[in-house]
């Protein structure tokens, strides 16, 4: 029987009266009382044993948390740390191509190894994979499947040919010129289908969201969708883990230049993930100043909201507590499944009544009406958080009131009205005048004009 990890009260040691300190003495393992004497200690001094006891538990602690990490599996760590959406492209990628190839391999005589291949071997058997391949049923892939493909083959020659790039090296202009010929035929033979884009929410769907009491902070469920939108439109956020893993440490409020404003400080994000490649760059906080608006006021809703979880809560969105109304905490520490996070934005949609939006609208809702407004391009980035001007681009959308806009600009020599709806749909119309190159709304404009007869 195995007594090394049991107690005894040792009765070696005269437990004195005037003993001083937390530790006991009399209470050692089978093994200590062993060491003790193999090595000749007096086991009736007191301060010995002590310093025995810490220097054994000294060692112990060191071995429960040592210095440096334990990793088994360096690749396994390495692949977790890219973003989902893109390990499930990469894999559905691989598997397209193995498909192909367990077709093909009497034909081709290759290998399925792709972080093996040569630049012989992409030009001619990807180059041949990109022009053949069709989805399960025969069909083509649209233009932009077969880029996600490429880019899946992409990931898996860098781990063994990290010097190969099939969409920038001069060695692979072939396997470019077939996914480009690909492409064209794609497009020639797919009819046109709504863009894939996530769109914004217009300002009249907001006022019916308004109207439809969806958005309200008089109950726990109100409260949360309320921050959940204004969280996505006045900071942009991601509709998938930005809203999902968000933090409530991520914000603060603080006064500054004389005004109140709610700080969010996003984590790693994918255009900010902390890795290499962003060593000089850091996700740059995103304020929000208090508004007159109550309705839209953000640090005030914060406030409320901050008041009423739990102290200890960690993550921003929680589960209602059952007797909220007799807690002084609307919230438990629970947080807000997954499922019922990426749901809210169709939720809210649902019950107002108007069409189906996804959590990332909102964030194309932020770009598009800093875009309206006119704000530069930079400033749209610091608040949505690209790298590049092309990524932020693609969220400007051009909503129904720019395309009105622009109609005065098809007959610019003569003046005329053109009728505009307001965004706020109990409101009356209002006219907006136009005179050549200059656009004049909701004022009153004297207009005179001379002629070289009136000249003297």
């Amino acid at each position: 029987m195995d007594h090394s990890n049991s107690f005894i009260i040792n009765p070696l040691v005269d437990f004195s009266e005037d003993f001083v300190g937390d530790f006991d003495p009399n209470v050692l393992s089978l093994e200590d009382v062993d060491n003790l004497l193999n090595t000749g200690m007096d086991v009736t001094d007191h301060q010995t044993l002590k310093s025995y006891h810490e220097t054994k538990t000294n060692v112990t602690s060191a071995r429960i948390q040592p210095r440096f990490g334990n990793v088994s599996n360096v690749d396994a760590m390495v692949e977790e740390s890219i973003p989902i959406a893109t390990r499930r492209r990469n894999k559905w990628a691989r598997e397209i191509f193995l498909s192909w190839y367990e077709e093909k391999k009497t034909e081709i005589h290759m290998h399925n190894r792709l972080e093996e291949y040569t630049i012989d071997d992409v030009n001619t058997q990807l180059s041949k994979f990109i022009i053949e391949v069709r989805k399960k049923d025969g069909k083509l892939y649209p233009r932009q499947s077969l880029i996600s493909i490429a880019a899946g083959l992409q990931y898996q020659l860098r781990k063994g040919r990290p010097e190969i790039d099939l969409f920038k090296s001069p060695e692979t202009k072939k396997f470019r010129d077939s996914l480009d010929t690909s492409m064209r035929i794609s497009t020639s033979k797919i009819a046109p289908t709504k863009s894939d884009y996530h769109d914004p929410v217009s300002c009249f769907d907001e006022q019916k969201i308004m109207q439809a009491g969806v958005l309200n902070d008089d109950n726990p469920e109100g409260l949360t969708r309320k921050l959940f939108y204004l969280n996505g439109v006045h900071f942009a956020l991601r509709g998938g883990a930005e809203q999902t893993n968000l933090m409530l440490k991520q914000f603060r409020t603080e006064v500054r230049n004389g005004s109140k404003c709610l700080i969010y400080t996003p984590m790693t994000g994918k255009t900010c993930n902390g890795g290499l490649k962003d060593s000089r760059a850091s996700a740059s906080e995103r304020m929000f100043f208090e508004d007159d608006d109550d309705r839209f006021c953000h640090v005030k809703l914060f406030e409320k909201y901050q008041a009423l979880v739990p102290p200890d809560a960690d993550r921003f969105y929680l589960y209602p507590a059952k007797n909220w109304n007799s807690s002084p905490y609307w919230y438990t520490k629970r947080p807000l499944g997954k499922n019922t996070i990426c749901k809210m934005m169709k939720n809210i949609c649902k019950t107002a009544g108007i069409n189906e939006r996804t959590n990332h609208s909102l964030r194309a809702t932020c770009a598009t009406r800093m875009y309206e407004g006119k704000i530069d391009e930079q400033v749209i980035m610091e608040r949505t958080g690209h790298r590049s001007v092309m990524g932020v681009r693609v969220y400007k959308k051009t909503s129904d009131i720019l395309i009105k806009d622009s109609q005065v600009t098809l007959h610019q020599q003569n003046s005329k009205k053109v009728k505009m709806s307001s965004c706020d749909p109990h409101q009356n119309q209002f006219e907006a005048s136009v005179f050549g190159n200059m656009y004049f709304s909701h004022c009153n404009v004297t207009n005179n004009i001379y002629s070289s007869r009136d000249t003297v």
